[in-house]
């Protein structure tokens, strides 16, 4: 008997100190495994076509990853464009390179005080690269974001 209430005791201090910090960790990556992805919002998805200044990586706060972003000049300014992590950007057929002239896909949205596109698709002539779905789900989280 005193094993089955010790085992309880455990089980309920237990799920008291996982719920919580499983609630947490959700609602801060947005189920879909970054927090840039629980910002791309489908009421602000736009086109925009413009001509690539320039590509960096960009570490991704704390963590061992680098983000791609483009530097996009486009008739009304330039615009940054967060494409996903390097390791899924080069794994794509479509390559990119500066003064390339493209089309970019993608949510408007604020990131850090600043206006970004998150993109979704991009496309150069007859290719195109697809990192979203339509929802604005990342296609490099896999099963995790459906």
């Amino acid at each position: 008997m005193k094993r089955i209430i010790a085992l309880w005791i455990w089980v309920a201090a237990s799920a008291a100190v996982l719920t919580p910090a499983a609630a947490l960790a959700q609602q801060n990556m947005g189920g879909t495994g970054t927090l840039r992805a629980r910002r791309y919002d489908t009421q602000t998805v736009e086109t925009l076509r413009g001509t690539i200044i320039a590509i960096e990586k960009v570490a991704d706060h704390g963590r061992r990853a680098y983000g791609v972003h483009l530097l996009l000049k486009t008739s009304a300014g330039e615009v940054s464009v967060h494409l996903g992590p390097s390791w899924f950007i080069a794994r794509q057929h479509l390559k990119l390179a500066p003064r390339e002239m493209i089309e970019v896909t993608g949510s408007r949205v604020t990131y850090e005080g600043r206006p970004v596109l998150i993109a979704a698709q991009i496309r150069t002539g007859h290719q195109s690269m697809v990192l979203r779905d339509s929802r604005g789900f990342p296609l490099w989280s896999g099963a995790r974001a459906r």
